[in-house]
């Protein structure tokens, strides 16, 4: 005989409780305890009555047990303790997120460690028609910004809009966007048994239900308004436009699991067992579990920080849910002829959950007049999260892949560095063309003149300003005198809304004067230099752009620059070299 630790959590506390085991067995307290935590398939609900040793013994019961999560490193015990607790209710699930919520913010992620300031966000809960309570949350730009349009966020299987999705969304909103996003049902802090989807519908409607309200808002009014869906996510935000066709104004889709590889597609006769079995155990888990982080994440730092993540559902596919994928997929299969909106497909090309063949088959099938697809050589899954971190280990990205970009951002390459002196004004840009250290120096000019005062800069690929989508890797960047002779500088974004202008006071000449880190995390710099005459304004830009595209090899083929004040133009070119 001996005696195991039970951990239990009651009203936020954690405390131990000795159950006895002997030879092995449960005795009836610890089986008391497990059929009041775990559901029985209702196959066996006649039988509750009957001796609990029995009710221990049956079949499908370990199927219906969460398997134990892993200690998550770094953290107390009795976070762990917390972090294992049975989280298949939505209580247990807001009870660890609750633990944990200021611990993820500090985790070592560009997301979460450069995000910008002053983002407003808002977190409650609204009662679905089905009497679910449904998490909701916003991200919205500093006070005083006007929103330019809204993005409605879909999350993946398994995942939640509170983790890697919330360091996501204040990059968004830190463009002048108002980001919005629900937990589904059954996932993440929204009611729903953990992980169980009985209907994929039920999901899109739920969506259409909560988005409509959020649509309502006063600081949306007139503004575009987008569905941004990721995996599964893209799934539901297909159904959502296909259910609602001109509700929308975009449709963003990140690894969108949109159909079923053949390679993965069970075979028909197993794939109609499962369809019967998922009617008799719908909520049963007997699909093996697998580690899927090496999947998601190039970066194995990325996948020991999903660990933080503690309310994902990460256990095996139970029955139900499992069948409902697979008629999602098939059912928007069908479909795919009939989606119309302007659409963005980003997908990595290493991608094995989600295949990116897929979503070129998509995008050759859909009837959309404005369509842009977007592979990244060597992405994986998780794109988004793996590639706003990769900064932090370059090297080790270019060992893989010399291929793999820094950043989506970063792909077509360029900078473009704008800044304003007294009475003049200097633009200039790279002369890099290719994706990280396999690049070659070109005469492109990324820098248009559209007359003597004004200048425009697109970064990029010219093949980029052809479509509503193109422009998300080249925003303009605009230069110019005004009629009174005083320089301006100014950007807009994809859809020609106007972007404030970051204003910064700087004394000197010279590289110090600039920020080489802000210059390194975007790639439209607008700075202010008050008191710079001409030359020392073109020493100014000069510097700044070597010293900052330079510095992690992500140019080194110098730069075009133009000087305007006044009375003259003056165009100059910058030589480099790699090493």
């Amino acid at each position: 005989m001996r005696k195991t630790p039970i951990f239990v959590l009651k009203s936020g506390r954690v405390m131990t409780e000795e159950r006895v085991i002997v030879n092995g067995q449960r005795t009836a307290s610890m089986d008391r305890a497990l059929t009041s935590r775990f559901e029985i398939p209702s196959t066996f609900e006649n039988r509750r009555r009957s001796s609990l040793a029995t009710i221990t013994r049956r079949r499908f019961a370990p199927a219906i047990v969460s398997a134990k999560r892993s200690p998550v490193d770094g953290v107390s015990d009795e976070l762990n303790l917390i972090a294992s607790q049975e989280l298949d209710q939505a209580p247990a699930r807001r009870r660890a997120r609750s633990a944990f919520v200021e611990l993820q913010q500090q985790i070592d992620h560009c997301l979460f460690k450069k995000a910008p300031i002053g983002i407003r966000s808002e977190e409650w809960y609204e009662r679905n028609s089905k009497g679910d309570e449904i998490f909701c949350k916003s991200w919205l730009p500093e006070a005083g910004v006007e929103i330019k349009a809204a993005v409605c966020f879909c999350h993946g299987y398994g995942s939640t809009c509170t983790f890697f999705f919330d360091g996501i969304a204040k990059q968004i909103a830190g463009y002048g966007y108002g980001v919005y996003a629900i937990d589904h049902p059954g996932f993440g802090l929204s009611d729903g048994l953990h992980g169980h989807i009985p209907s994929f519908d039920d999901l899109a409607d739920n969506a259409i239900e909560q988005f409509t309200k959020m649509k309502g808002r006063p600081e949306l009014r007139n503004v575009p308004r987008f569905l941004f869906g990721q995996s599964m996510g893209g799934a539901i935000a297909l159904k959502i436009h296909l259910k609602e066709p001109r509700a929308w104004d975009g449709l963003i889709l990140v690894a969108p699991m949109c159909k079923i590889s053949e390679d993965v597609k069970p075979p028909k006769l197993v794939l109609n067992a499962l369809i019967l079995m998922s009617t008799l155990f719908p909520k049963a888990k007997l699909f093996p579990k697998k580690d899927l982080s090496e999947l998601f994440f190039r970066d194995p730092s990325k996948r020991k920080l999903c660990d933080y993540d503690v309310i994902c559902y990460d256990d095996q596919t139970r029955l139900k849910t499992a069948v409902e994928l697979l008629n999602a997929t098939r059912d928007i299969e069908m479909q795919v002829d009939k989606v119309s909106l302007p659409l963005l497909i980003l997908h990595g090309a290493a991608d094995r959950v989600t295949d990116p063949t897929v979503s070129k088959f998509l995008h050759e099938q859909a009837i959309s007049q404005d369509k842009t697809l977007k592979l990244y050589p060597g992405g994986y899954h998780c794109i988004l999260e793996d590639f706003f971190s990769v900064r932090k280990s370059p090297k080790f990205f270019h060992s893989v892949n010399p291929n793999f970009p820094m950043s989506i951002f970063e792909y077509n390459g360029s900078a473009v560095v704008a800044m304003v002196g007294k009475n003049c004004f200097a633009i200039a840009s790279d002369r890099r063309l290719g994706v990280q250290l396999q690049t070659i120096a070109t005469d492109f000019q990324r820098i248009s003149k559209i007359h003597d005062h004004l200048f425009i800069g697109l970064s990029g690929l010219a093949t980029d300003v052809q479509t509503l989508f193109g422009p998300y890797l080249c925003q303009p960047v605009i230069a110019g005198l005004g009629e009174d002779n005083k320089p301006f500088i100014c950007t807009m974004d994809s859809i020609g809304a106007k972007n404030s202008i970051v204003n910064l006071d700087l004394l000197g000449s010279g590289k110090s004067c600039v920020h080489n880190d802000a210059v390194h995390r975007r790639w439209n710099i607008f700075l202010r230099l008050r008191n710079e005459e001409a030359e020392e304004l073109f020493e100014t830009i000069s510097q700044a752009l070597l010293s900052s595209v330079d510095r992690d090899c992500l140019s080194g083929w110098g730069g075009h620059v133009y000087v305007v004040t006044p009375n003259e133009v003056k165009e100059r070119i910058l030589k480099g070299r790699m090493d």
